[in-house]
């Protein structure tokens, strides 16, 4: 979480995707589909991308939240409600880009790339919300998990295992283990890193922390 919010930390490697045994035709359609949720996620920033990709995805909970962003679970609790709801506009929007852009020349002129960039989403989102006929526009309802269950999942190294096993039992490495968790702490009350650049913040209140099918979506109506 320390390399999360250091400036200096290296983003470029990407881990190879988890191996689903699809079919050509079926990654063509989760490649779509994901093109439609990169479209909607691009509206959030990223603060709002981070909390509501922890919270659905790995269901992890106020309290874990507040651990991990360093602030109180009630905080939490607003930004993914915010977060949700900023995402529903903008899915909402993305689907209308999506499926009805000859319909309006303003959302065709605002989307003649795929998928939107964070920029163009935003301003989309905005579009919508004040067009008459955009607004009053029906769209397919999708819940927040079937929109994020296409986006990709690292697999994990095949030796991850092990390495991780004779590290934390093996005899012979109990100074590299001493060495790691001193360069690691401090830790809060709930095993969580703490920042080393603030103050450690108040304990989270209420319950103890938490151990912590696709289906068809619309398809783009014609090409551009």
């Amino acid at each position: 979480m320390r390399r999360r919010d250091s400036p200096n930390r290296h983003t470029g490697q990407e881990a190879p995707e988890a191996d689903d045994g699809l079919s050509a035709e079926q990654l063509a359609r989760r490649e779509e589909r994901r093109l439609l949720a990169h479209s909607a996620l691009a509206a959030l920033n990223g603060r709002q991308r981070e909390a509501i990709d922890l919270a659905v995805r790995h269901e992890l909970d106020a309290v874990d939240l507040s651990g991990i962003f360093g602030v109180p679970a009630e905080e939490t609790t607003r930004l993914v409600a915010e977060a949700r709801d900023d995402l529903a506009d903008a899915l909402h929007a993305a689907l209308i880009a999506q499926n009805h852009w000859k319909d309006c020349p303003s959302v065709s002129a605002l989307t003649e790339s795929w998928p939107l960039s964070p920029q163009t989403s935003a301003s989309l989102v905005r579009h919508v919300a004040s067009c008459p006929a955009c607004g009053s526009r029906e769209t397919p309802p999708l819940p927040v998990d079937r929109l994020l269950s296409v986006l990709p999942i690292a697999a994990v190294p095949a030796d991850l295992r092990l390495d991780v096993l004779t590290a934390a039992t093996a005899e012979d490495r109990a100074d590299n283990r001493r060495a790691i968790a001193a360069w690691t702490e401090p830790f809060d009350e709930y095993g969580w890193p703490l920042p080393t650049s603030r103050p450690p913040p108040a304990p989270a209140t209420g319950r103890p922390r938490a151990t912590a099918a696709r289906s068809c979506w619309p398809s783009r109506a014609g090409s551009r």
